[in-house]
């Protein structure tokens, strides 16, 4: 690569940095390693999470999460950036066959704030990785580590927003009918969602019509959905993953 080159590769990334603020999405990262580095990409979380930046590399094993969650920990370990090469079908991160004859791999660490927050994988299977791709490489991982650390926040808020869902509607209840909550909202996870009003009622010693109304409150409050199966009983799917949690803390 020439400096003419480099120079307006690395334009091209102040444009879209300027472009998008900091709403970096995993998608403009996979299209940016492609268009500038001719490369395919993979980001992971710290834990394993895979992103899908819309360029993975067909057939490659960093696609699959089985084999990224025994890979991580060693991924997690590279601190600078580091080319790896498969060659004549041998995977260099794991002991095993790879599905290219020849990879070239380069793994850059994320950081943001000063953290390590993931690992991004740009793979390719022509060329190589001179110093100065090596430096737009560590550019366009800047930016993923923007969008990993986004979305680490839009969790955390969404996991906010729905933990104060669940508190505001049991405010809402009585204590026989935060019982009755829990008692329906266990027996919707164990029972693949079908659940009897009169059968949980006799379990918790409670009348059917404090359940039928915990199930109308958490209905409203959106914590759980309702389908009516007639002489069956009713379908409860939970909507909001902490429910049980939050329930059965006895933190209202």
């Amino acid at each position: 690569m020439t400096k003419a080159q480099l120079l307006t590769k690395v334009r091209e990334l102040i444009a879209y940095f300027h472009s998008c603020g900091e709403q970096v999405g995993f998608a403009d990262i996979g299209e940016l390693a492609q268009r500038i580095l001719d490369a395919s990409v993979h980001i992971f979380s710290r834990e394993g999470g895979l992103f899908d930046t819309g360029a993975h590399a067909g057939r490659c094993g960093l696609s699959d999460t089985g084999v990224v969650s025994s890979l991580i920990g060693e991924f997690n370990k590279v601190n600078h950036t580091r080319v790896f090469i498969s060659e004549n079908g041998e995977c260099p991160f794991k002991a095993g066959n790879c599905n290219f004859e020849h990879r070239l791999h380069v793994v850059t660490p994320l950081f943001y704030g000063g953290k390590r927050v993931g690992t991004l994988i740009y793979t390719k299977d022509t060329g190589v990785y001179d110093e100065l791709d090596i430096a737009l490489a560590e550019l366009i991982a800047m930016l993923a580590a923007q969008a990993l650390y986004n979305d680490v926040l839009n969790r955390e808020k969404k996991m906010g927003r729905q933990k104060a869902e669940i508190r505001q509607a049991a405010q809402s209840l009585s204590y026989t009918e935060r019982r009755a909550a829990e008692a329906v909202i266990r027996a919707a996870l164990a029972e693949d969602g079908v659940i009897n009003v009169s059968r949980v009622a006799a379990q918790e010693n409670i009348t059917r019509s404090v359940v039928a109304g915990a199930i109308r409150k958490l209905e409203s409050a959106g914590i759980i959905r309702v389908r009516s199966l007639g002489m069956k009983g009713s379908y409860i799917s939970v909507v909001n993953p902490y429910a049980l949690e939050e329930f059965s803390s006895e933190s209202f």
